[in-house]
């Protein structure tokens, strides 16, 4: 009877003790018992890593690690790409189109998530890859790039014919010169969500920018021509800083049949 009155007492205080805390820390203790910590999730990346390549053929999952900032003899994490063998299998059976973006990541050790975007036959997004690294700069989006390309070549190598596979992007420091160092016969666009959002932020009109939209989705030259001049007559700056900002102006990826601009925060095709 002792030892059921200390069990029973033990619990009760714990119990106790877990509601009096607040909500956020109530959270987290449920967090981890149910996912683990964060530093027990890292450490176990290398092998989730070796089980993902050896559970999914053709499947690249890769994880880096750096020397450590706090501790000399230590390694810290640094890079991790995946690309499932059967999105690479899949990519080509996709429009030749691929969005780049990247996002911020709100855990605990933050960093951002780099991704590759297709679309299917049926005009759905279509992930390829992803990876995660500490920041979007020049020298992770090469690296991204870098290990993406030889993922293209094996399944879909029809893609790297001159002019074939296209890439759509905002101007992200790195990105245009990731993708001319990794893909320099590629066609590298601006997507048109991005343009249109600083345009607005540039000249705080809505006219413009819905002349702006009118211009990429034109299906011939007349009509991208109204536009422009529709635009020239309100703000005369309008124009020339679209042909600054944005490649590729009036040509395929602004004006044509079809237009794509997606990222991983908004999904917008038309």
């Amino acid at each position: 009877m002792a030892v059921q009155q200390s069990k029973k007492t033990f619990f009760s205080t714990s119990a106790l003790r877990y509601l009096s805390l607040r909500p956020t820390a109530r959270r987290k203790i449920a967090f981890i018992g149910i996912n683990g910590s964060y530093e027990e999730s890292y450490e176990s990346l290398p092998l989730y890593c070796v089980d993902l390549t050896a559970a999914n053929p053709d499947t690249v999952a890769i994880v880096e690690s750096k020397p450590s900032s706090v501790d000399a003899n230590m390694r810290e994490f640094s890079h991790m790409f995946v690309s499932f063998g059967a999105a690479g299998k899949g990519f080509a059976h996709c429009h030749p189109l691929l969005r780049l973006d990247g996002t911020h990541l709100k855990s605990k050790y933050k960093g951002i998530l780099l991704m590759a975007t297709g679309v299917d036959a049926c005009g759905s997004l279509f992930p390829l890859a992803h990876a995660v690294v500490d920041a979007e700069n020049i020298d992770n989006w090469d690296w991204f790039l870098k290990v993406l390309r030889p993922i293209i070549e094996q399944h879909a190598p029809a893609f790297l014919v001159s002019g074939e596979l296209s890439f759509l992007s905002d101007r992200q420091k790195g990105l245009l010169e990731g993708v001319h160092n990794n893909f320099p016969d590629s066609p590298h666009g601006y997507c048109l969500k991005h343009l249109a959002e600083n345009f607005y932020k540039k000249f705080k009109n809505k006219e413009l920018k819905s002349l702006l939209w009118k211009a990429a989705s034109a299906v011939n030259l007349e009509e991208w021509n109204a536009a422009i001049d529709a635009m020239n007559g309100i703000d005369s700056k309008a124009f020339p800083w679209l042909e600054e900002h944005a490649q590729a102006l009036g040509g395929d990826i602004l004006c044509g049949t079809s237009l794509w601009t997606f990222d991983v925060k908004h999904c917008r095709s038309s």
